[in-house]
Order: structure tokens, then C-alpha cells, then sequence
């Protein structure tokens, strides 16, 4: 039977933020799908609508496995969980690397990284929470952190001086409402 319970203080704990923020980061390149899109196109003669339900397959069963995810952590713990889902991103990508037809790429990419997403997301975030009962919401605030460090490629978004001037929020700030950036309408 694994267990959640956290590690003895010390450094220990500290090792397991730096993988799960690693693990987030290159997570995060499910939302890199639209580099792919215009290639795809161009290559096999698919049409938009074709190409932008790979997208939607995966991120419908990213929330599925999500859910399944969270509670196969209570019973495997969660270090095989981020495995599982390390791997089957990984296979699902590298199988996607061959792909010659859209059924094809559903199933790699959209499910077999649509799980691998549900399962590698449903980890750090909520042990990290359990681990570090003494540093309040900080995680919630490191997982906002997340979308912003992938967003860096888009020079519009690289300083924040430029979102504060645009009128966006940074991740993580509040509005004028006081709620966080992403539930409000200008949020990122």
C-alpha cells in the first residue's frame, strides 16, 4: 500500500517541488499542439476541423483520467502515478511521430496523451499541498506559475511590464473583485 504521507523535513521534500515542477513544465506540451497543426495540414491534406479534434480528444480525456488518476494515487501513491504518466505521454508522442492517418493520431496523441497528461497532472500539485501543510497556498500559487513560463515563446507576453500595461493579470494575482486572474474575464 503506497502512502501520501509527507517525507521527514529537510531537504527531501525540497527535491520533490523540483520534479513536479519539472513535470508540469514539460506536461505543459499538450498546449504546444498547435505548432503541429499547420504542418500536419500541409503534409497529409487534413482540414482544420480535423486537426483541432485531436486537441479536443486529448483534452477531454486529460479531465477524465485526471479524475481517475487522483484516485488510483491514494492506492498506488504518487510516484507510480507520475510514471505512468510520464511514460504514456512519451509513447504517446513518440508513436504520433509515425502517424499516417487521423485515427492514428487521435488514439496517440489524443488518448494515449490525454491519459498521460490526466495521470502526470494529477500528482504534483496536490502533494506538494499535503507535504507542505506549513507553507499554506504557495502551491496553488507555483502551479499558476506554470501557464506563465510556458507562455514565453509569445514576445507579447515575455515581460511583465507588458501585461501589467496591456491590462492582463500576471498568474495568480487578483482582480478588482478579488478573484484569482484566471476565473476573471481578463485573466490568462
Amino acid at each position: 500500500m503506497a502512502t501520501n504521507d509527507p517525507p521527514a523535513e529537510g531537504l527531501s521534500r525540497w527535491w520533490r517541488v523540483v520534479g513536479g515542477l519539472s513535470m508540469n513544465l514539460a506536461l505543459g506540451s499538450l498546449y504546444a499542439w498547435s505548432v503541429f497543426v499547420a504542418p500536419l495540414e500541409k503534409q497529409f491534406g487534413w482540414k482544420r476541423a480535423q486537426t483541432s479534434n485531436v486537441f479536443t480528444i486529448a483534452v477531454v480525456v486529460f479531465a477524465l483520467s485526471f479524475i481517475l488518476a487522483g484516485r488510483l494515487q491514494d492506492k498506488l501513491g504518487p510516484f507510480r502515478i507520475s510514471v505512468i504518466g510520464g511514460l504514456l505521454v512519451s509513447v504517446g508522442f513518440f508513436l504520433s511521430a509515425y502517424t499516417t492517418s487521423l485515427n492514428y493520431l487521435y488514439i496517440c496523441f489524443g488518448v494515449l496523451g490525454g491519459i498521460g497528461n490526466g495521470f502526470g497532472y494529477a500528482t504534483p500539485i496536490p502533494v506538494m499541498a499535503k507535504w507542505f501543510p506549513d507553507c499554506g497556498g504557495i502551491w496553488w500559487r507555483v502551479r499558476h506559475l506554470r501557464p506563465a513560463c510556458q507562455s514565453e515563446p509569445h514576445p507579447e507576453l515575455r515581460v511583465a511590464g507588458h501585461l501589467q500595461d496591456s491590462g492582463l493579470h500576471l498568474p495568480g494575482d487578483d482582480d478588482d473583485r478579488g478573484f484569482p486572474a484566471e476565473e476573471s474575464a481578463g485573466g490568462i
